[in-house]
């Protein structure tokens, strides 16, 4: 996480109090995404997301607040003449036509195409954009990026929900303990706050990001490179690419509880059905017959790396035999 430039005194006062009532009419629920770390996979989650929730409640905004590197236009392979700072610009086109839709029901509002467009966006005016895009939509999920300017500010201030993917790595570790702090002290309700792990086999596990963020795991999903370059690169969230893979099922349950579906807040049994497959093809045994042996595939593989490390203030134990450090 990094603080970008000055965040406008006035933001940060609103920030410190309480949690503004929303506008009356008001019955969407604003999700924002942010990860502490660049490479924390927030856009991934976006995407999936926004397909996840289009499939519960129907046209679902997504909006691509990732100002220093907005590609929500390529995930979603969409041509986007307006974007977000041609609707907040002195110009002001109307919202409803920078609005591009995609077949599963999601409308995008496309970043900003460089720096210099990134800069005419003022924090102040993303509040009210996010609350009449909520009075259109039963959802808005909202892209950041891991730069804490004025406008992720405004945009976090805004969230009902905010979901913030962590990578099973030390530095997005500290990256996250100081991100729950920042949310602290500016005043944010940590509540709304729901962490999402990527998982990954080695030693930083579920249990150990609890002990490093003293608060438990809300939801655990599979992460899967080659899928996730694939889908990328095609131009389809995975969400809909292949929307059996255990990574896709796994944001699915985080759309289902948004939505108020019935949902295991951990997907625990996953993982441990992922774990127990990877451990019969470590030891080269015919696996015995799976109930979803997808599992399997695209997971990446990495030996455990035991060893005991500062994170903050904060130790993660060893998840195996100690090693010699390299």
């Amino acid at each position: 996480m990094r603080v970008v430039g000055r965040i406008d005194s006035a933001a940060l006062k609103r920030a410190s109090g309480k949690r503004r009532a929303r506008p009356a009419g008001t019955d969407g629920r604003i999700v924002v995404v942010h990860g502490a770390k660049g490479g924390s996979g927030t856009s991934v989650l976006a995407a999936s997301l926004a397909a996840a929730l289009a499939r519960h409640a129907g046209p679902v905004a997504l909006v691509d607040l990732a100002l220093a590197s907005a590609d929500q236009d390529l995930l979603w392979n969409l041509n986007c003449p307006l974007r977000v700072d041609d609707v907040l610009g002195a110009d002001g086109h109307e919202l409803a036509d920078a609005l591009v839709g995609h077949p599963p029901g999601v409308r995008l509002l496309a970043g900003p195409l460089g720096p210099a467009e990134a800069e005419t966006i003022s924090g102040s005016a993303i509040g009210p954009l996010l609350s009449e895009l909520a009075e259109r939509h039963p959802y808005v999920v909202v892209d950041t990026s891991s730069e804490l300017s004025e406008v992720t500010v405004c945009a976090l201030e805004a969230a009902t929900r905010i979901l913030v993917p962590i990578v099973p790595e030390l530095p997005a570790l500290r990256g996250t303990q100081r991100l729950l702090s920042m949310l602290e002290r500016l005043g944010l309700d940590l509540a709304v706050v729901q962490t999402c792990l990527w998982v990954r086999p080695g030693e930083i596990d579920a249990a150990a990001v609890t002990r490093v963020l003293g608060r438990a795991v809300d939801w655990q999903v599979p992460w899967a490179t080659k899928v996730v370059q694939e889908s990328v690169n095609a131009g389809q969230p995975v969400a809909i690419a292949q929307p059996r893979h255990p990574l896709a099922t796994g944001i699915a349950r985080i759309a289902a509880n948004l939505a108020g579906a019935p949902s295991a807040p951990v997907a625990s049994g996953l993982v441990d059905r992922i774990l127990a497959l990877l451990s019969r093809w470590r030891s080269k045994s015919p696996p015995a017959q799976a109930e979803e042996p997808v599992l399997a595939k695209n997971v990446d593989v990495t030996e455990p790396r035991a060893s005991v490390r500062s994170v903050g203030l904060v130790t993660v134990a060893p998840a195996g035999p100690r090693m010699t450090d390299r």
